[in-house]
């Protein structure tokens, strides 16, 4: 609490409490001298006061009536005791009564009251064993009231200034935040530190104020702090030097966890090149789960990855080649991971002529009116010669779920044409540019008979009759 003045008009005033009297003679005749030397705060709601008065003459009586705190500022009405009682009522000239109020009227001085308050007694508020009540002030138009409470700390928040509050990564500001019972001295210290360990992030740095009775104090996260939960302890000093109790926790459920890994990507399967597929699927891998951000010619509605392997498919692309698309994936705290550079890949968009039966492959399916069918064909599979087992028997296409497209997939792998890390029952984009691929290098036994000169991405009689002449080679 800072200091206050407490000022007496034409009755008594009241301050903190110092033991430092002087009396005034008197007879019983004559009209005495009774004078407030100190008060101080002895609670929330308790003021103790010492007054000086006849040699050898004990005050008693002390009317609580008599008092009242009048504030001429903030709009606050005056406050009467409730009760007065009398501690000592004569000791080394002196004696000491003891005022109660109702609440708590100084529990926030520093704000509630200030300077312009005073505390007028009644000259008939205090009476000795002689009755004398004059009250004269001898020493002056005012008695300081001396601090004597501790100020209290409340409301204690923590928060990082990332995007994500909860996470502070290195060169983001910590800050602690806080509400004070009265005007703190800046200069108090406080310290940060991580997951409870002894390595201290920061100490003695000044308290600022924020506004009303709020306060804060903040810290800027360097490469040699402790990843971790992030602590704090710390406690304010008042203006005359009172300190609050050492505070260690927040006061609701907020936290910060300070991150300075940078995560880590790669690629793992580049676009097929060439292709003809304009929404093409890339993969690639992170340690560390974030969010996606696309550089150069590329871009994706994926915006978030798991750590591990993620596949994207890139927007829809025209023709051409694209040789600056960059993935960048920023984890939780705002690390930004390595760039990572798209291996160079060119689309190519066929044209008019040359894409009868092949529009949908171009454009990531199939074209339903091509079926792979001779016109000898008589509803019936290819036979394959020789006594092998036909390794698959199932038409498949694009979008297809099933067990048979994890054989399809097993195939084309062993071929060097499917090349998604693992095989799955999903017939998507990779088996789609495997199955385009794989038609293309066998053209002639597969397109050329039926008339197509363009792959169709469908896996129909000829092209399941190629397959099961290669498996059975």
């Amino acid at each position: 609490m800072r200091k206050i003045k407490l000022f007496i008009s034409s009755f008594l005033f009241v301050g903190l409490f110092i033991l430092s009297f002087g009396f005034f003679a008197n007879t019983a005749s004559a009209v005495a001298n009774i004078t407030v030397i100190k008060a101080r705060i002895v609670s929330p709601n308790q003021l103790e006061v010492i007054v000086s008065g006849v040699p050898g003459q004990n005050i008693v009586t002390v009317d609580p009536s008599k008092f009242h705190i009048d504030v001429n500022t903030g709009g606050i009405s005056p406050l009467t005791p409730t009760s007065a009682s009398i501690i000592q009522a004569a000791f080394s000239n002196a004696a000491r009564f003891r005022l109660t109020f109702a609440g708590t009227p100084f529990a926030a001085t520093d704000t509630a009251y200030d300077a312009s308050r005073g505390l007028y007694i009644d000259a008939s508020g205090i009476i000795d064993t002689l009755s004398n009540t004059n009250v004269v002030i001898s020493n002056g138009d005012s008695i300081e009231i001396e601090d004597s409470q501790s100020p209290t700390i409340s409301d204690v928040s923590i928060a990082g200034s990332g995007t994500n509050p909860i996470y502070a990564k290195v060169g983001d500001i910590v800050t602690v935040t806080f509400n004070a019972s009265e005007d703190i001295d800046p200069s108090a210290s406080y310290t940060f530190y991580s997951s409870g360990s002894n390595p201290v992030f920061n100490d003695g740095a000044l308290i600022e104020f924020v506004s009303g009775n709020t306060w804060k104090f903040s810290y800027i996260t360097d490469s040699s702090d402790v990843e971790g939960l992030v602590g704090f302890e710390f406690e304010v000093v008042d203006l005359a030097g009172n300190a609050s109790s050492t505070i260690t926790t927040v006061s609701d459920t907020s936290t910060v966890t300070f991150d300075k890994t940078v995560p880590t990507i790669s690629e793992v399967t580049p676009v097929m090149t060439p292709t003809t597929n304009t929404t093409p699927a890339y993969t690639f891998t992170t340690n560390e789960a974030g969010t996606i951000a696309y550089g150069g010619a590329c871009s994706s509605i994926t915006t978030s990855a798991t750590s591990g392997v993620n596949t994207i498919t890139f927007s829809a692309l025209t023709g051409g080649a694209y040789t600056n698309c960059t993935i960048v994936v920023s984890d939780r705290a705002g690390n930004a991971s390595n760039t990572l550079p798209v291996t160079a890949f060119t689309i190519t968009v066929p044209t008019a002529s040359s894409s009868t039966g092949s529009a949908g492959a171009a454009g990531g399916g199939f074209n339903p009116n091509i079926s792979e069918r001779p016109a000898s064909f008589d509803g019936t599979l290819p036979k394959v010669s020789g006594v092998c087992t036909p390794y698959l028997t199932e038409m498949l296409r694009f979008g297809d779920r099933k067990e048979s497209v994890r054989t399809l997939q097993t195939f084309l792998k062993a071929q060097n044409f499917f090349t998604y890390p693992e095989v799955t029952t999903f017939f998507g984009e990779f088996t789609l540019q495997a199955v385009i691929d794989f038609q293309r290098k066998y053209a002639s036994d597969i397109l050329a008979p039926i008339g197509l000169t363009t792959s169709t991405g469908f896996v129909g009689e000829m092209t399941l009759k190629k397959i099961n002449e290669l498996s059975c080679k």
